[in-house]
């Protein structure tokens, strides 16, 4: 075999080159590599690698080749860098293979046939070598470059949702690997369990991870890969790129995907979504995407996506804390009986005031609901049949039910919470007085069933 690598050593630039066109007709990846690269870099790895065999070949052993191999680890190293896929690289190495086995077997046509079968063992001894190299290399060096990309797409993500977009935005881009983009949709994620989760027999932190894994691929698929995605296993905030045409058209989308998530996948998620034109409307757009997500998550919403129009009565009212805890503290008078009377309040809203229809879902005679009614009128100061005591007396549901979640206030058989205190407007009281055996009058009918459409009603008919 030392004569047969002799005979080769001096055509070992030729090989190159031939090796070189060989990968580009047979590794669709190396077509599309710049010329330059072609004719530099990957023809001196081919070169080096021919080079290295005609060694073996020559008497020396994989072990002696070592200190050669570093050669081999910094061009791995730098196919890593460029984004040449890994089944791309060691499909390279196996075409050259190819080739030179093609080479050595039509050379010893006529000569040196008993070296064959020594040749190709040391062609396997080699490919296995330098492909375990090349593998280890490749994972290693993509590790760094993934956990620095990671790092690079979060500091992107936290510069845009702070609205520091102007201090090295465009390097920013660059080291996140993402084309720069001029408008985010931002959608805050509220993330609940998965099925697998707190099963006795499930590693928690596994399932945990392979959610948030699974869910990352949904989104993607969905808006492509460019898009920004901070999230552990609760929720976090993703930023996708479109534009001001692409969002007007991108409402059913979210919808689905998320309704999808929780129907498919069997992990319930609540979304908030907002956009604003520019990078300097990406943290305006969180700070909505994550009061909606918040809210709906608040108001116990169902799983799904909302946006501020959604929820806009909701969101205008619990914008100013003082305002909320205000407006809760309107119905606390009515938290103290035995009467159910924030669900008589509820549902007679719910129902845009039709008393007979309020009625049969309370089971309770029409009578009685105006007695109730009445006594929400003289412990809270509004009429629930005026307009603006219904607007003011809906914003304070919203307030209750919000600071129920939140556990800020007291709720029926609930202890804790807000302090009891008057409300903020002098009631205009009414003496009780039990319900009437009669139907009531004709105008006491006509009065309860002034039309308010409550917002809550209006949404789930859109």
């Amino acid at each position: 075999m030392e004569a047969l690598s002799a005979r080769v050593a001096p055509r070992v630039p030729e090989l190159a080159r031939q090796m070189v066109a060989k990968l580009s007709a047979d590794v669709p990846f190396y077509a599309h590599l710049p010329q330059e690269q072609l004719d530099g870099d990957i023809y001196q790895v081919c070169r080096y690698n021919i080079t290295l065999f005609l060694k073996m070949l020559g008497g020396a052993s994989i072990d002696d080749l070592e200190p050669d191999l570093d050669v081999l680890r910094t061009s791995t190293a730098y196919r890593a860098e460029e984004g040449v896929p890994l089944e791309a690289l060691l499909r390279a190495y196996h075409v050259g293979l190819s080739m030179m086995w093609d080479y050595f077997r039509l050379e010893s046509a006529t000569q040196d046939q008993g070296s064959l079968i020594d040749v190709a063992t040391l062609a396997m001894e080699y490919m296995e070598h330098v492909t375990s190299l090349v593998s280890h290399t490749y994972l290693e060096e993509y590790e760094i470059i993934s956990n620095a990309q990671r790092d690079a797409r979060r500091s992107l993500t936290d510069a845009l949702l702070s609205g520091e977009t102007t201090t090295n935005i465009a390097s920013l881009f660059a080291r996140a690997g993402i084309p720069m983009s001029g408008d985010f949709l931002v959608l805050s994620l509220e993330i609940g369990p998965s099925e697998d989760e707190g099963l006795p027999d499930v590693e928690n932190r596994v399932a945990a991870r392979r959610k948030i894994r699974r869910l990352t691929r949904r989104l993607e698929r969905t808006f492509g890969r460019n898009l920004l995605a901070v999230l552990d296993p609760s929720g976090g905030t993703v930023l996708v790129p479109v534009t001001a045409a692409e969002f007007r058209s991108l409402g059913a989308r979210i919808s689905t995907l998320i309704t999808g998530i929780d129907r498919s996948m069997h992990i319930p998620v609540v979304a908030g979504y907002a956009w604003n034109p520019g990078l300097e409307g990406v943290a305006r757009s969180g700070s909505e995407a994550r009061g909606v997500m918040a809210l709906a998550c608040r108001m116990n919403l169902p799983p799904g996506a909302y946006r501020r129009d959604d929820l806009l009565f909701e969101y205008a009212v619990t914008r100013d804390q003082g305002s909320v805890d205000a407006l809760a503290a309107l119905l606390e008078p009515l938290s103290r009986g035995a009467t159910d009377l924030i669900g008589t309040l509820s549902a007679y809203l719910e129902r845009d005031a039709d008393r007979q229809e309020t009625a049969a879902h309370l089971h309770i005679h029409p009578n009685t609901l105006d007695y109730r009614l009445r006594r929400i009128r003289a412990s809270t100061g509004f009429d629930v049949n005026s307009a603006g005591g219904a607007t003011v007396l809906r914003a304070a549901l919203v307030a209750h039910r919000v600071g129920e979640e939140r556990g800020e206030r007291r709720g029926v058989g609930e202890g804790g919470g807000l302090p009891d205190r008057a409300p903020d407007r002098a009631p205009d009281r009414a003496p009780d007085r039990p319900p009437e055996a009669a139907q009531g009058s004709q105008q006491d009918r006509g009065r309860a069933q002034v039309t308010i459409r409550p917002i809550l009603s209006a949404r789930r008919s859109r």
